[in-house]
């Protein structure tokens, strides 16, 4: 390790931390949006689960340009986009505005996390890489810390327009360093780009046909989606229209989830790196962990005090550094000249459960709403009660993660023993 990586990977890991600003902003934001825009329940998820469908579908084709053109120039595309996006939700009147302005923050947002994992990969090798992963990734959750607390009280003193200004020009100001400093690989290194597209989607789809990628998508999908739905939309309207408490306090209880990503992701990284042959156990305790949190949201009988969620969401938040030993699986399996491709299939998972969770959550309160409303006892919308029904779905979005994990295991194992014993043709 020397100066030169280190600069690199610090440089690496302030672009993906503005960009988990950008991502967490409107969570923050919600219900202020809500309010300037009209919206509706399902409405607000709506300009969540835009960002996250198109940073989803972005995810392979960013692999593919990732592993054609490199890193540097990815990262400036996608901080460049974020900064468009963030100046039209800025300026934005309507519905329809904010739509299109968040749909290109998640545009931005999808060149970005794999972007850095192939810098990680290309400048460090071995454990170290592994290491650099969970560090780079836990920096960057800093970014949530970021709008929960500086951000929220930003948006409070000066108002929508320049809060919102404000994460535009530190986009910018990303793309100017990364043009300054990153580069693709050490000098005198190959920066294991392939000759054309061609290649690459060959590649990729071979990787795909491989039970250990399968496995990290499963791994990225089961583990990372119930933190980020949480701290992206429904955690602020849970805690402050469902429970009660105020926006300083529940950007607070926020900031927990940072402070337990920082707390396990070198956990998580060192177990990788020293046991690997256990990491499938730990994803499934991790997972089961989380079905477990969200279960006692919903049958908890009364309103959780502020301790108690306080320690829920330090649970919670276990699930984003295990999400990360999916990208050990294609770091052990995968070539690096195909990584940036299979670690974008891969990424598709989380996000793929993330807006999948988002949109129903927002459905099942309107719908209970309606209900509501139709036997003439129509109340608050964000009620403790609609919260506690609609979080049924995201129970059962992570227990078809988590089946679908040990079904691929399964798969994984079979496949290493073919492949040792000589009776797997090719790699894949």
């Amino acid at each position: 390790m020397n100066r030169r990586s280190m600069v690199v990977a610090g440089v690496a890991g302030l672009s993906y931390l503005v960009t988990v600003v950008q991502r967490s902003s409107l969570g923050v934001a919600a219900i202020e949006a809500s309010q300037r825009f009209h919206t509706n329940a399902s409405q607000l998820a709506a300009l969540s689960v835009a960002q996250l469908v198109l940073y989803a579908a972005m995810q392979i084709p960013v692999g593919v340009l990732l592993d054609r053109f490199g890193a540097k120039r990815l990262l400036i595309v996608g901080s460049t986009a974020m900064a468009g996006g963030q100046l039209l939700i800025a300026f934005a009147t309507d519905f329809a505005q904010a739509l299109s302005g968040r749909a290109l923050v998640g545009f931005g947002d999808a060149f970005t996390f794999v972007t850095m994992l192939r810098l990680a990969n290309s400048w460090f090798s071995g454990a170290q890489a592994a290491r650099a992963q969970q560090i780079l990734t836990n920096f960057g959750q800093l970014g949530q810390l970021l709008s929960a607390v500086p951000f929220a009280a930003l948006l409070t003193a000066v108002g929508w327009t320049p809060a919102f200004s404000v994460l535009s020009a530190a986009s910018l100001l990303i793309a100017l360093l990364v043009l300054a400093i990153i580069s693709d690989a050490p000098a005198g290194e190959t920066s294991h780009r392939l000759d054309n597209v061609r290649e690459v989607v060959a590649g990729l789809r071979a990787n795909i046909r491989t039970p250990a990628v399968q496995l990290g998508f499963w791994t990225h999908f089961s583990a990372q989606s119930a933190g980020t739905v949480f701290a992206l939309v429904w955690g602020v309207p849970y805690m402050v229209e469902g429970l009660g408490l105020s926006h300083s306090l529940a950007s607070a209880l926020l900031s927990i989830l940072v402070a337990s990503n920082i707390f396990y992701g070198p956990l998580i990284g060192q177990f990788c790196a020293k046991r690997p042959q256990h990491r499938h156990r730990l994803v499934i305790g991790v997972v089961v962990a989380l079905m477990s949190i969200v279960s006692f949201q919903i049958l908890w009988p009364s309103r959780i005090d502020p301790l108690a969620l306080g320690c829920l969401l330090f649970a919670l938040g276990v699930g984003g550094p295990a999400s990360m030993i999916s990208f050990d699986y294609s770091r052990t399996f995968v070539s690096k000249a195909t990584l940036g491709a299979a670690n974008g299939f891969i990424n598709v998972g989380g996000f793929i459960a993330s807006s999948t969770m988002m949109a129903l959550i927002g459905a099942a309160i309107d719908l209970r709403q309606k209900v509501e409303c139709a036997a003439g006892s129509c109340g608050q919308l964000f009620s403790l009660d609609h919260f506690r029904v609609a979080f049924i779905c995201e129970v059962a979005v992570i227990a078809f993660g988590l089946l679908m994990f040990a079904r691929t295991y399964r798969k994984l194992k079979t496949w290493e023993y073919l492949r040792a014993t000589g009776h797997l043709v090719g790699d894949h």
